[in-house]
């Protein structure tokens, strides 16, 4: 209670990619109601947000998610819902002779498709 209620700026490292969506839904917002466990601890609303975040979690289409996703990032940059300070980038290295490996999403595994990796 008293982090959720503190007014104060703090530093925190969270999910990349869709995992950090919750982080600033307003039905995740840490309150009495449920326990002060809510993902949404900086108490962040805004209601064109809510309503595109409620679309992405019932939209299976990955076209629209990534739109979604896209117009989510737009509000949250432009209500200064959070100030990134650093972005931690994956490298992987691997052989020259290795055929296979792909760009990958930050919320995935590099090796998602190790199965069709093949020697060269």
């Amino acid at each position: 209670e008293v982090r959720a209620a503190f007014p104060t700026l703090y530093t925190v490292g969270g999910p990349l990619g869709e995992g950090a969506l919750v982080s600033f839904s307003s039905s995740h917002m840490a309150t009495a109601r449920n326990g002060w466990t809510g993902a949404n601890r900086s108490g962040w609303t805004n209601s064109e947000y809510d309503r595109l975040y409620v679309d992405f979690q019932a939209t299976l289409d990955r076209g629209e998610r990534v739109r979604l996703m896209a117009d989510m990032a737009r509000v949250l940059s432009r209500g200064v819902a959070a100030i990134s300070l650093y972005f931690n980038p994956g490298v992987v290295a691997f052989a020259a002779g290795i055929e296979g490996p792909q760009a990958f999403t930050p919320s995935s595994d590099f090796a998602w498709n190790v199965h069709t990796w093949e020697r060269k």
